[in-house]
């Protein structure tokens, strides 16, 4: 997959969030966290209907909603270290002025 998000944190992005305050940074990684924590419950419910249905039709939803899990938690993933980088930079950049 695909990373949406810049690689480098420019002095324009850090003026395009500079709105947004460090601590809005830090709870939306929380909660960021806290999404990632239930699509992996998700994916362990999905694993017990794939190992233990033998209903073809809920399997092959099983196998698709464990997919459509795992791929959620590499966006929020890329997200957290987008919002970690930002953190990073802002805190460079206070270091330097």
């Amino acid at each position: 997959m695909m990373n949406k998000y810049p690689e480098v944190i420019t002095e324009n992005i850090l003026e395009q969030n500079k709105h947004i305050s460090d601590d809005e940074i830090k709870g939306d990684i929380e909660d960021t966290l806290a999404e990632i924590t239930e699509k992996e419950l998700e994916i362990d419910v999905q694993e017990h209907i794939l190992e233990t249905s033998s209903d073809q039709a809920r399997r092959k939803m099983a196998h698709f909603r464990k997919g459509a899990a795992e791929d959620g938690i590499e966006r929020r993933k890329e997200f957290i270290l987008l919002l970690e980088r930002l953190l990073a930079a802002r805190q460079k950049q206070k270091a330097t002025n």
